[in-house]
């Protein structure tokens, strides 16, 4: 995460390369500083959805069993370096004591 216009435009001119030697890529998105909590902690819902298209005619299957993931801290705006109450992913998440 970046905090600061400076710090998106230092961390794109650095160039920085994945262990294969590529050139890394980015997604840049607006932090939303209002979110929808659970109690009290972000979350996200996840569905699974397939759309296939044989022959010109598309099909959607969608599954059932969707999940929500939560923070393990409630969100505040005074931590905004604290990852565990501002991002949702299990790569995070799982370090959590």
């Amino acid at each position: 995460m970046c905090y600061s216009l400076d710090d998106i435009k230092h961390r794109l001119k650095g160039r920085e390369r994945n262990g294969d030697g590529k050139l890394r890529t980015f997604i840049l998105q607006k932090y939303i500083e209002n979110p929808m909590l659970y109690n009290k902690r972000k979350f996200d819902i996840r569905h699974y959805i397939l759309i296939s298209c044989i022959n010109g005619s598309f099909k959607g299957y969608w599954y059932e069993e969707g999940y929500v993931r939560t923070s393990s801290v409630e969100f505040s705006l005074k931590c905004t370096k604290d990852p565990l109450a501002h991002l949702t992913n299990d790569a995070i998440q799982k370090n959590t004591a």
